[in-house]
């Protein structure tokens, strides 16, 4: 029953329940006398539109507020490594902590544990076991022999340890000084990538450079072929002669193989395992000691090699001896001096687990075995102390914001819909009442309506009170209706304006934007844009790729070592001032400049893309690609500066030290040319002399000069021009030629460097002069020397792609690492996704409120308004009305004024009394409930008792609630960030840090400037290098006075090393001047990046750090490379010229022969130069006569120049009688002044090896300047972040927000629970009283209106109560359906939609797309038709075949000569019209004549074809003609010409007169006093007597005569090839047989050319002639012109052969002009065909045939009839016939027509129309098979 009670009771509230009712005190004044009932029913009308609306418009906002997200920035203060630790966890994406120290050196947070190769911490690498394998007859005991070099390998090996320690500390350093530079923390994972990317550059940057450099050295030194003390790389075979000097030959240490010479240590590098020799060295005969192989019962040393040099050896070398007890004990029995040492080889053994791993391995990994990282993330973070971390946040809003805001909204949300409702119903009925009126006039309507209108403002009362309806009252509530409807509206107005207008810099966050959107952001927002990276550390690799393009010289054939080779193998045949002697070696230093600049720059690459590009956040296009320009282009010059130096370094090493080195002329391994002489050997045969041999210093003869010498070792300048003898081998033979653009220097590489590569560009005449001076190599070598036959060409001079000139010294080309191009390509949008930025801030000056949120915040601050103004605008007009009424009775009564002015004290006090006595009254009885809020089924006493106590807790529940949410809300810390827009005044920016200190940021609007924008660096030398005494004048000026034979000199003098020490110190200033202005450059031009403008005192600070880190590092790569160079000379014992470290001794017996040994020089302290290299004594002038010794203060001699010179000072220079006693001994009669002491930095005592280590500098003048820095940062924005708690606007808004709806919803509350709570307490009271009253009666009271409740309903609401329950129970349930539903979907799904963004790595692989579309051509089909010949002799052969008509049918006939012992006979053989031959006419020859030459042409005028038969008689040339008879046969003639002294080698018929008749053109085949002879026609079959036309005597026989019409004057003339004497003849006809002198088209440049071509190449109508050089491999054409001169054209430049060439020229892409093809045989066939167009001759395509055998015949015809011209080949060996068919597109397809099993050659092969078909033939002599083979057309 309390079931179906609840539900019937709370069915009736909802049907009665009505919000729209009349207050108690409210009226309605409406003159409408409507029907209460209808009033009532339209209330509840209202009310339940009201609540659908409310409930439709509150499950609106609450669910939208309640799933809305919205990024928020939260600021974190006093950050501690595990607070960090867990907003990581929680904010990776988004979180950012400014680090207060931005700059943190790497050795605050690294460690290392670095573990060596054991060896490097043995004994084995200490002096004495180095010193106790030391044997000062090291050279005596032979190549293969473990003493010769132990000693100088274990000294590698130690000094390689050293050198690999030092880098391995200097890394160290270099990582200690390093800082990692981070503006905000980075992460673990960002921090462990950078650390480890920087360590791992400085590491691998250190090690491969050097070993770069150690293979440098070891190339350039095998190249140079230095010869070692140690006579391991070459032996001096010494002969001696009395009372003579000793005769020498020089023997390359070779490896013999099969009993034969083998590879020497010239061409290859000789390595074989190290053994020991129980035999004396003295037993060893001399010729046995340049084979290097081991001498029988040897010892191997287990793990140990010989080798050309100890370096070579000992880098092959795995040191398994020294892991070996056993073999240990071998070295002890064969190294007596270890036994010295007390060595224990049972305990000096190695222990490692890398066995097996050489040297040179070892050393590429600076001997490190294992090097593990250690660091610190902890301290890391304690270094960068930030000292808060901000992080972004989207987060959904909180229920406790939910129902805040619900409150703000409920009071103007509810009378906005309770105006809504009420509006819409009366609309809705006073619309129906309208439609039923309808009829009536609607203009009166209309104006009943406007006056309506006008009397509802009119009549407006919001005011109304029940109780004050008396005129007076109404009018003043209706004034204060107005005043109130002023004061909504314009507090409405207000609102909207102030909300709509009210606009802040709000930082607003993107997240998974594109690089496009970032883009378009960049433009709008540039200043504020920031986009973190998720990648800080970038490797280059991923958005930057290099492709360098190096010089063509490095991609041409000329570095080939088949051409090295080839050049190498010929040099033994010239002279050893030619030019061609070290022509090979300019190519092989060409070949490793390339090969090093490739492996520099790949490893350099390598390096810089292992490089990190370090980045916060992403940076524009404009500004990334500055940033990594800048970077590039430190790189390059990084890497030309090393590259650079490293040469410069050994090149003035060995340009000093003067070692020496094998002469240039060797012969099978052996030179003649040692430059030794020896000391006069006496007379005594019976014993054997030690005997010293001398150096003679290296000298370049001037050219064109026998006397003038340079001296290399006092002239570093040496220079003279590169000459070539023997060019050819012809009449000119002894000529001597320059060769352009090269120049010989002292060293190889010398020359090289001087030198240009003009030679080597087709656009040079040197080129073809070139070829030319090597055509002994090709024709001598092609048959034996299968490498000659690769293709190659010149190079191609284009401007448009080098920036090199024609001309360029390769000096120049070398210090570019011969990089044409360095071909960047940059990705922006690579960078763009490794930067992979989660999120990006902008700030943005925008309105606080869109449209929706200002009519929110309309709604939620409405209720407040309204409620303030009900109660404020009263009291308000009240006010008004009083001072209004006090301003009239301003004339009041005297009283009034006493009262006045009575004491104001009394006053206040009384007014005070009379307020807090009313405000306690009303207090007290205030009453703001009326009785329908308590119900009305109490009485006016009981609800006006509620209402008070509902008042009071109405207030208190107002307060308390208010300010709870008030005090919550301003509680809540706001960031707040204040910007100052473009402090551009430096003073600004002073004044603001003054105030906000490290607070204040300021973002730079170039975050990357270079550092010379506000840097200036001087640095100060020390003075020598600024002096004279470095000057190239003044040394050439002070050495000229020095003797060029330093053998006027004692061993000891001065004199020798003077010129040696002033070249190096003049080397050493301009090296460390290079380096040290490099390095300033480097850093001047290098960025300084700072995202945020820098305090002052932070600036300099940095500032001061980078520079001391740079200066600290110049001297360190020119000292390792110093270092190396001498660990590596003294390793491999070089020997000096100046003989100042080792000297050659021959025990010499008097005619016989005998080797050299060394003994190496002894110094100041006993010290060896075969010990030591720095062993020194005092430089002292010698003089010759007296021996008297006048020392040099501070100058030091040694071992080496370059050594000594190390431990010298420049006291001397300081010194003015020094400089004297040097101008005196060197006879220079000027003088100098001498160096002034201007620094401390420079003590005079201070040696070259420590102004080296400071790189001749003392202090660096550092000049920055704070001012550009600040105006190159040029701070767009600073900003200052702060925290705000309290902002007085905010609060106000907030009430007015939150007063309207808490008055609303407390008012409704209130009453309710003091209801609640008085039922309670009477109830409780009830039960003590035991007092029950049961009440059975149900009365329901509703707007004073009685309802009856009658029998029937009760039964109805019975019987409709279980139906009441299911619907209040569903509607209950869906209600908390729903909300459950909303809250969970709200907290549990993610309104965002997660875009998964997938980086694709892409690739662009170029695709070379070739066609495979089988284009099917037609095979041509020929019918083979053999005839046998009738010679059968063997070792006979058919000769001179000839065609013709020779019965008239119109058939082409065949006749040939065939030797039948004893006599010769002619065959004359007749078509039968199908291409088969028979024999018709045979005519015989007397015996042992020899027929020369057959043709065919009609003698006498008969129209019937004559044969002339050339043949040699014993001593003579005769011919005679045979007349034919037109049916096959023939008659002899009667005249037979004898040609006395003239053997006849070529035979022309041609008409030379213009007579119609044939004359002949007899050429002879040996030299003879007549070269030309023309027989002339008489035109019945006899000649007139002979016509000599030249005598010119030439040294051999014509080649070849050519018969053209060369000037259009239709007289034929001649051109005349004369072969070996390389030049052309033309005589032009005259018209009468008779022919103008020779005129030869070369005076300077001589063309052998065995073929020769004449046609009008260029279309002037004009025969040009066309020429192959076999010489140069060049084409000549020489056009033809009107005047019968001939203009030669650039010769272009074919291929190298020797043999099987062809030239054709006809039109072959039918464009009516000329090509030349040229038909040649390599490994393949191939041919050029080249298209003269636009002056000059285009390589238009090239054609590889893949045949096998010779090339013999090349033939033009169109074969096919397709308007094409086809090329028909012969070919020998075997014999086959192919045929290039061309089609369209210029194209060619090969098709083979014959080919047969034998070696045959075709001795004749020819293209005719053998059966009159109209189609062209093919005829050939086939010698193996006796036939002749015809091949018809089948068309």
């Amino acid at each position: 029953m309390k079931l179906k009670f609840l539900a019937t009771s709370l069915y009736q509230k909802v049907i009665n329940y009505n919000l729209f009712v009349l207050k108690d005190n409210e009226y309605d004044d409406n003159d409408n006398n409507e029907n209460p009932t209808i009033i009532l029913r339209h209330q509840k009308y209202k009310t339940w539109l009201y609540i659908i609306l409310f409930t439709i418009c509150f499950y609106i906002l609450f669910y939208i507020n309640l799933i809305k997200t919205q990024s928020t920035t939260v600021t974190i203060p006093d950050i501690s490594f595990d607070k960090y630790t867990k907003l990581y966890s929680h904010y990776n994406q988004t979180l950012s902590c400014p680090c207060s120290t931005i700059a943190v050196p790497y050795q605050n947070f690294t460690s290392f544990h670095i573990q060596i190769h054991s060896v490097c911490s043995s004994i084995f690498v200490d002096s004495e076991w180095i010193r106790a394998l030391y044997f000062k007859e090291a050279s005596q005991y032979g190549v293969w022999d473990f003493r010769t070099t132990a000693y100088s390998q274990f000294n590698l090996l130690s000094k390689f340890c050293l050198f690999s320690k030092e880098i391995i500390d200097q890394i160290q350093i270099d990582i200690a000084n390093s800082e990692l530079i981070t503006f905000h923390l980075l992460s673990h994972e960002q921090f462990q990538i950078q650390t480890n990317g920087t360590i791992e550059y400085l590491k691998n940057n250190a090690a491969s450079g050097m070993i770069t450099f150690l293979n440098y050295i070891r190339n350039t030194s095998d190249k140079h072929y230095f010869v070692s003390a140690l006579n391991t790389n070459f032996i001096i075979e010494v002969m001696g002669n009395t009372n003579d000097r000793a005769l020498f030959i020089g023997h390359e240490i070779e490896y013999p193989t099969n009993d034969t010479s083998g590879p020497t240590c010239n061409h290859n590098i000789l390595i074989i395992d190290a053994t020991l020799n129980p035999l004396p060295y003295q037993s060893i005969y001399y010729s046995r000691r340049y084979q290097m192989f081991p001498m029988p019962n040897s010892s191997i040393v287990n793990g140990f090699f010989t080798g050309c040099t100890p370096l070579e050896a000992l880098l092959k070398s795995t040191l398994d001896c020294l892991y070996e007890i056993e073999c240990l004990q071998v070295l002890l029995e064969y190294f007596p001096k270890l036994t010295e040492i007390n060595f224990d080889p049972e305990n000096s053994t190695l222990f490692s687990e890398d066995r097996n791993i050489s040297v040179n391995e070892y050393l590429n990994n600076l001997f490190i075995t294992n090097w593990s990282l250690s660091i610190n993330y902890t301290k890391y973070f304690h270094l960068c102390s930030p000292t808060k971390c901000t992080y972004s946040k989207i987060e959904r809003t909180e229920l406790l914001y939910v129902i805040t805001f619900f409150i703000s909204l409920y009071g103007g949300l509810v009378l906005i819909l309770r105006l809504i409702a009420s509006f819409s119903i009366d609309i809705i009925f006073k619309w129906k009442c309208f439609s039923k009126k309808s009829h009536e006039n609607f203009k009166i309507n209309q104006r009943n309506n406007k006056f309506k209108f006008t009397q509802t403002i009119k009549r407006l009362n919001l005011f109304k009170n029940v109780n004050n309806r008396t005129e007076q009252n109404i009018e003043k509530q209706k004034m204060i209706t107005r005043v109130y409807l002023f004061l909504l509206i314009s507090s409405i107005c207000t609102i909207c304006l102030y909300t709509s207008f009210d606009s802040e810099s709000m930082i607003i966050t993107i997240t998974k934007l594109s690089m496009e959107t970032y883009s378009s952001l960049e433009m709008l927002y540039s200043d504020s844009l920031q986009c973190p990276c998720s990648n800080q550390a970038i490797s280059h690799k991923k958005f930057l790729y290099l492709s360098p393009r190096f010089h063509q010289i490095c991609s041409s054939l000329f570095i080939d070592t088949q051409w090295i080779n080839i050049l190498r193998n010929r040099r033994k045949f010239y002279f050893a001032n030619d030019w061609r002697t070290q022509a090979f070696l300019h190519f092989q230093f060409l070949s490793d400049f390339c090969h090093l600049a490739h492996k520099t720059i790949d490893e350099a690459i390598i390096r810089y893309y292992s490089q990190l590009f370090i980045v916060s956040s992403v940076m524009n296009e404009t500004e990334f690609n500055k940033q990594i320009n800048i970077s590039l282009n430190q790189f390059y010059q990084s890497t030309i500066y090393h590259f650079d130096l490293m040469t410069n370094v050994l090149q003035l090493l060995m340009q000093i030290d003067q070692f020496y080195l094998e002469s240039s002329k060797v012969l099978y391994g052996r030179i003649d040319d040692v430059n030794l002489i020896s000391d006069v050997i006496t007379a005594d045969e019976n014993s054997i002399h030690p005997v010293k041999l001398h150096f003679v210093l290296n000298e370049i003869p001037l050219v064109n000069s026998t006397m003038i010498k340079c001296n290399c070792a006092i002239n570093p300048y040496c220079e003279t021009v590169a000459v070539v003898f023997n060019t050819g081998f012809n009449i000119h033979k002894d000529r001597m030629q320059y060769v352009p653009g090269s120049n010989r220097r002292c060293l190889a590489i010398d020359s090289l460097l001087s030198s240009s590569l003009q030679c080597l560009y087709k656009e040079s005449d040197c080129f073809s002069f070139l070829l030319s001076s090597f055509y002994e190599m090709f024709a001598n070598d092609a048959d034996r020397n299968p490498s000659l036959l690769f293709d190659f060409g010149p190079l191609n001079y284009d401007p448009m792609t080098t920036r090199f000139s024609l001309y360029e010294n390769v000096s120049v080309i070398f210090k570019e690492i011969m990089i044409e191009q360095w071909n960047p390509s940059i990705s922006y949008r690579l960078f763009y996704e490794s930067c992979s930025p989660t999120y990006c801030t902008y700030s943005r000056k925008m309105q606080k409120q869109n449209f929706l949120g200002v009519v929110i915040t309309l709604i939620s601050m409405v209720g407040g308004v309204i409620l303030s103004l009900r109660i404020v605008t009263p009291h308000l007009v009240e006010l008004i009305l009083k001072l209004l009424t006090k301003f009239k009775n301003n004339n009041q009564q005297q009283q009034q004024r006493d009262q006045i002015h009575q004491n104001c004290f009394n006053r206040m006090k009384i007014i005070i009394q009379n307020a807090l006595r009313i405000l306690l009254t009303t207090l007290i009885e205030l009453n703001i409930f009326s009785l329908r809020d308590f119900g009305r089924n109490i009485n006016k006493l009981t609800a006006k008792k509620y209402g008070r106590w509902a008042t009071r807790l109405y207030f208190i529940l107002f307060l308390s609630s208010l300010t709870i949410l008030i005090f919550y809300t301003i509680i809540q810390p706001r960031s707040i960030t204040k910007t100052f827009k473009q402090p551009l005044i430096i003073s600004y920016y002073e004044k603001l840090r003054k105030i906000y200190g490290d607070e204040l940021k300021c973002s730079c609007s170039r975050i990357a400037s270079t550092y010379n924008k506000f840097i200036k660096i001087i640095p100060m030398f020390h003075p020598i290098c600024s002096s004279e005494f470095v000057s190239k004048e003044w040394i050439i000026n002070i050495t000229n006075g020095i003797s060029s034979n330093f053998s006027v000199y004692s061993q000891n003098d001065y004199r020798r090393f003077l010129s040696s020490h002033l070249q190096y110190l003049q080397g050493l200033c301009q090296l460390s001047n290079k380096s040290v202005t490099n390095t300033i450059n480097e850093f001047l031009t290098s960025l300084f990046v700072t995202v945020e403008i820098l305090p002052e005192e932070d600036f300099y600070h940095r500032i001061e750090i980078l520079i001391e880190q740079s200066k600290s590092n110049v001297p360190i790569l020119f000292s390792r490379f110093l270092f190396m160079i001498q660990t590596i000379n003294h390793g491999n014992a070089f020997i000096s010229t100046y003989e100042t470290n080792y000297q050659y001794i021959s025990l010499l017996p008097i005619d016989d022969l005998s080797y050299a040994y060394t003994e190496s020089m002894i110094y100041d302290d006993n010290c060896s130069c075969g010990l030591y290299s720095n062993c020194t004594t005092q430089a002292s002038f010698i003089e010759k006569n007296s021996s008297k010794t006048i020392p040099i203060q501070g100058l030091k001699m040694g071992c080496l120049p370059s050594e000594s010179f190390h431990f010298s000072t420049l006291e001397c220079f300081y010194n003015q009688s020094c400089l004297k006693l040097l101008y005196h001994y060197t006879n220079y009669e000027n003088s100098s002044n001498p160096l002034l002491i201007i620094s401390d930095d420079f003590p005079l005592n201070m040696t070259i090896n420590q102004l080296i280590n400071y790189s001749f500098t003392g202090k660096w003048l550092i000049q920055p300047n704070y001012l550009s820095y600040y105006y190159q940062c040029l701070p767009s924005i600073c900003s200052y972040t702060y925290i705000e708690k309290f902002n007085l606007l905010y609060i106000i808004t907030l009430f007015l927000s939150l007063q309207g709806g808490l008055t609303l919803v407390l008012t409704w509350i209130s009453p309710k629970l003091i209801r609640i709570l008085a039922k309670t307490y009477n109830y409780y009271r009830k039960k003590q009283r035991i007092l029950v009253h049961p009440d059975t009666s149900l009365a329901i009271q509703s707007n004073n209106m009685n309802v009856q409740t009658s029998e029937s309903i009760i039964i109805s609401s019975i019987r409709r109560s279980s139906k009441k329950i299911c619907v209040t129970i569903s509607l209950v349930l869906l209600l908390i359906g729903i909300i459950i539903f909303s809250i969970y979907y709200a907290r549990n799904v993610s309104v965002l939609n997660k875009t998964t963004d997938t980086n694709l790595n892409i690739t662009t692989t170029p695709i070379s797309i070739v066609s495979t579309t089988s284009e099917l051509f037609y095979q041509h089909k020929f019918q083979y038709i053999s005839t046998n010949l009738s010679c059968f002799e063997l070792h006979y052969i058919p000769f001179h075949p000839v065609t013709g008509d020779f019965n008239n049918d119109n058939l082409v006939d065949l006749v040939y000569s065939c030797r039948h012992s004893p006599n010769e006979k002619i065959f004359i053989l007749l078509n039968d019209g199908n291409g088969r031959f028979q024999n018709s006419f045979i005519v015989s020859l007397p015996k042992f004549h020899s027929i020369k030459f057959i043709g065919i042409a009609n003698f006498n005028n008969d129209n019937r074809s004559d044969i002339l038969v050339t043949y040699n008689d014993e001593s003579q040339s005769e011919f005679t003609i045979l007349l034919g008879n037109g049916n096959g046969t023939f008659y002899e003639n009667s005249q037979v010409l004898p040609l006395k002294n003239f053997p006849i080698n070529e035979i022309y018929l041609a008409d030379f007169n213009n007579d119609n008749q044939v004359d002949v053109l007899l050429t002879p085949n040996i030299l003879t006093t007549k070269n030309l002879l023309v027989l002339l026609g008489n035109g019945n079959g006899t000649f007139q007597l002979e016509m000599m036309l030249s005598s010119i005597i030439f040294s051999d026989r014509i080649q070849n005569v050519y018969i053209k019409d060369l000037n259009n004057d239709n007289i034929l003339d001649i051109i005349v090839n004369f072969g070996w004497d390389k030049n052309i003849g033309v005589m032009f006809g005259q018209g009468n047989g008779l022919f103008s002198l020779e005129h030869l088209l070369f005076t300077e440049k001589m063309i052998y050319s065995w073929k020769m071509a004449a046609d009008n190449i260029n279309n002037d109508h004009y025969l040009d002639i066309v020429l192959f050089d076999e010489d140069s491999k060049h084409i000549y054409v020489l056009f033809g012109s009107e005047n019968g001169t001939f203009q030669a054209q650039k010769p272009f430049f074919t291929t190298i052969i020797n043999f099987y060439y062809f030239l054709v020229i006809d039109d072959f892409n039918n464009d009516n002009q000329s090509d030349i093809a040229f038909f040649y045989q390599l490994i393949e066939f191939e041919c050029i065909i080249y298209h003269y167009y636009n002056n000059t001759f285009k390589r238009n395509e090239k054609i590889n045939l893949k045949l096998s055998g010779i090339l013999d015949t090349v033939l033009v015809n169109d074969i096919n009839n397709d308007n094409y011209l086809d090329i028909i080949l012969g070919i020998t060996s075997p014999y086959s016939i192919y045929i290039l068919f061309r089609y369209e597109n210029h194209r060619f397809y090969l098709q083979m027509i014959y080919s047969s099993e034998y070696e045959a050659t075709p001795n004749w092969f020819s293209l005719l129309d053998f059966n009159n078909d109209n189609h062209t033939d093919i005829i050939s002599f086939n010698d193996k098979t006796m036939t002749i083979d015809v091949f018809l057309n089948e068309h």
